[in-house]
């Protein structure tokens, strides 16, 4: 792993953040392909300060086969979309988060961006949450009431929203690829 988050003029730890979001996605990614090769990247420390770019950079010189951004932006960026192109014709499958939990832009960036598949969140009834916006969607996936058994003595957590989708999204694909790769 890396981080490409700076505290106090230093890189902080990639494995030590104030928020557990990554870490929950990771165990999502994790529970549903436990034989996948994580490459973690830190792009934030909290969801107003995401700056994506260097780690999607990493994450595509390492060769990754799938990249999971539980993240939205509410308008489009030149440099993260040259960047997610080269990820589309290297063949990396990319999942990205749609708008929800109160962040009601009508477009959702990198979701919207060619070649990614955006990821909304469902019930396990397969009924958009009250929270999914109308972005355009690729897939919904079960984001709504998952819980994750507690942590290094941390409580266990239910988990809802469409970085929730995304991770199951990336978990199954990256079953997926390697089961076609056996």
């Amino acid at each position: 792993g890396a981080s490409f988050v700076c505290r106090d003029g230093k890189e902080s730890s990639w494995w030590l953040s104030q928020e557990m979001h990554g870490t929950n996605m990771a165990r999502i990614i994790r529970s549903l392909d436990p034989y996948c090769e994580l490459y973690i990247a830190q792009v934030g420390e909290s969801k107003t300060d995401i700056r994506p770019e260097r780690a999607l950079r990493e994450a595509i010189d390492r060769g990754v086969d799938v990249i999971s951004m539980s993240f939205c932006f509410d308008k489009s960026d030149n440099a993260l979309n040259e960047i997610i192109h080269e990820a589309h014709f290297k063949d990396i499958v990319t999942f990205a988060s749609t708008a929800d939990e109160g962040y009601n832009a009508k477009e959702a960036w990198p979701a919207k961006s060619h070649g990614v598949n955006a990821i909304a969140a469902c019930t396990a009834n397969g009924i958009w949450t009250e929270y999914t916006t109308g972005t355009t969607v690729t897939f919904a996936l079960q984001g709504d009431g998952l819980t994750l058994p507690a942590l290094s003595g941390a409580p266990s957590r239910t988990l809802r929203g469409s970085s929730v989708a995304t991770a199951m999204a990336a978990g199954l694909g990256s079953l997926i690829l390697a089961c076609l790769r056996m």
